[in-house]
C-alpha cells in the first residue's frame, strides 16, 4: 500500500532537498517496511506538497506504528520542536 502525506510549507523559506527520515531504524522483520528516507519535492512558501512512501506489511497480525521526521537539505532535523509524521496500520 502507499501512504501519502499532504503538507503545506507555511514558512518563509523554500524546502529544497528536504526529506522524511524514518526514526525507528533499523527496521525489524515484524514491522511495516518503508524506505528509510523519502524525498520531498522542492516546495516554495505557501505551496502544498504530496509525499508518498510505499509500505510492505508484515505477515503476522499486529500493529505497525511508523514515525518520520522532516530533514533539511543538510541532513539536520528541520523542525526540532515539532512532532514526527507518523502512521499506524493494523494487520489482521
Amino acid at each position: 500500500m502507499t501512504k501519502v502525506w499532504r503538507l503545506k510549507n507555511a514558512g518563509t523559506v523554500p524546502w529544497e532537498g528536504y526529506s522524511l527520515h524514518r526514526l525507528d531504524l533499523p527496521q525489524q522483520p515484524d514491522q511495516c517496511q518503508t524506505a528509510s528516507d523519502v524525498p520531498i519535492n522542492d516546495t516554495r512558501p505557501g505551496e502544498m506538497v504530496d509525499i508518498r512512501t510505499d509500505i510492505t506489511m508484515p505477515r503476522k497480525p499486529g500493529l505497525c506504528y511508523v514515525r518520520f521526521k522532516v530533514m533539511d537539505g543538510s541532513g539536520r532535523v528541520a523542525f526540532p520542536g515539532g512532532r514526527p509524521l507518523n502512521f499506524q496500520v493494523i494487520v489482521g
